[in-house]
């Protein structure tokens, strides 16, 4: 697992909320730069459902705030605290896929709790590229380098 420390020193005034959503924005535009891991799938444009082109980034629901029956549910449904944020399951090079532990642009690397690193080590032991970016920019140029099968 690699943890990218962030190259910005300005404070952001995104949430990690909001640098997670700009992620998943970039996936919808960049889905013709790599056809062959594209996927069509419904989505709402203006209230009207329409089929659009997307790269697979799927995000997994573990943050946020919810109540204690809707935090009991999702437990018994599989929920698990410090699974990464943001998966793409598609194999490239030596990998099954991508996992990303998202954090805000100005995050510190001590942001990354000891049950998230857990869970981004036992990723990469399954095969994952399992990585923890500060930013969009951060894993936007992970998501580009690991779909060109760049290493680093």
């Amino acid at each position: 697992m690699k943890i990218f420390r962030t190259k910005h020193k300005t404070k952001s005034s995104k949430s990690e909320h909001q640098e997670q959503r700009s992620v998943i924005d970039w996936g919808w535009i960049a889905a013709n730069q790599w056809p062959q891991y594209s996927i069509v799938i419904e989505r709402k444009i203006n209230g009207v459902c329409v089929e659009a082109k997307t790269l697979p980034i799927v995000a997994i629901p573990n943050g946020g705030k919810r109540d204690k029956r809707g935090a009991t549910i999702l437990r018994a449904e599989g929920l698990r605290r410090g699974f990464p944020d943001l998966i793409i399951p598609v194999p490239v090079g030596d990998y099954i896929g991508l996992a990303i532990e998202m954090k805000k642009r100005d995050g510190v690397p001590s942001d990354v709790k000891p049950h998230q690193r857990t869970w981004l080590d036992f990723m990469e032991l399954q095969g994952w590229k399992s990585v923890a970016c500060f930013g969009s920019d951060q894993a936007i140029e992970q998501i580009t380098n690991y779909l060109n099968n760049v290493q680093c």
